[in-house]
């Protein structure tokens, strides 16, 4: 199996964010929100952003994002700031 790098791996994740935002812009739906904690399992927080930790991410349809990690200190041994905005269109 091949090792993706971590600047393909961002552009992996950004591809599949522009489809969403795509998706979401064609489908008049203006926001969506995935939360990922011990309680609900969501694969597609992980999927979207490659965030594996618990967390929540609000997406908007033109493109700005925010990803908020539930505990501060996995999400900087993840290399994740505490909450990290993302702008990706």
């Amino acid at each position: 199996m091949k090792e993706f790098t971590f600047d393909e791996m961002k552009k992996i994740y950004s591809g599949r964010k522009k489809t969403l935002f795509n998706y979401m812009k064609e489908n008049g739906i203006d926001a969506v929100v995935f939360e990922d904690c011990e309680a609900h399992r969501e694969p597609a927080l992980r999927y979207f952003t490659g965030y594996s930790c618990d967390g929540l991410w609000i997406a908007c349809q033109n493109g700005k994002n925010v990803l908020v990690a539930w505990d501060e200190n996995l999400a900087k041994e993840n290399g994740t700031s505490f909450h990290e905005i993302y702008a990706d269109v």
